[in-house]
């Protein structure tokens, strides 16, 4: 299945136009906590820019499947 992460906040979007084709849902949400804590860790003063952003993970009809929260000061692997 093609999944899809898109950038989020109250304000803003950043549609992600490609996708990944990934094995199920667990694997696209295991590939963003990875990926959002080697953000936090490599570059941890960027992270308060990203306060208020979420990560939407979506399948190819646009719907939300899971969301995970990008701020340093929220908990990165807070889901719905």
């Amino acid at each position: 299945m093609r999944y899809f992460f898109n950038l989020a906040s109250d304000h803003d979007a950043i549609s992600d136009e490609i996708g990944m084709e990934l094995a199920n849902l667990q694997s696209a949400i295991d590939g963003a906590r990875r990926a959002i804590d080697e953000l936090t860790r490599e570059l941890p003063s960027t992270t308060r820019d990203w306060r208020g952003w979420r990560l939407e993970i979506t399948d190819e009809f646009g719907h939300v499947l899971e969301t995970l929260i990008l701020s340093a000061d929220e908990d990165p692997t807070r889901s719905n």
